[in-house]
């Protein structure tokens, strides 16, 4: 499992590089899952309060697994 957490509001979070580095990383985890048979699950976590900004902001990245959004720091993606 990977886990990657971010806000709409985090300007580091919103550099094009920070992006395509989640991209790239998504790509080199699930090269390694395969070449060692095991399965991989992608979540984004996002910190925006709403749900809608969080959701809109991780489909900016890449294709996840599960998305956890809303909520801040009450997030359960956060609190696990």
């Amino acid at each position: 499992m990977a886990l990657y957490i971010g806000a709409s509001d985090s300007a580091p979070c919103r550099v094009p590089e920070t992006k395509a580095a989640v991209r790239e990383m998504k790509s080199l985890l699930a090269f390694q899952a395969k070449a060692t048979h095991r399965s991989l699950a992608v979540i984004g976590v996002s910190l925006d309060w709403e749900v809608d900004t969080a959701v809109a902001f991780l489909k900016e990245t890449v294709p996840y697994d599960e998305i956890l959004g809303g909520g801040n720091w009450v997030n359960l993606g956060v609190l696990t």
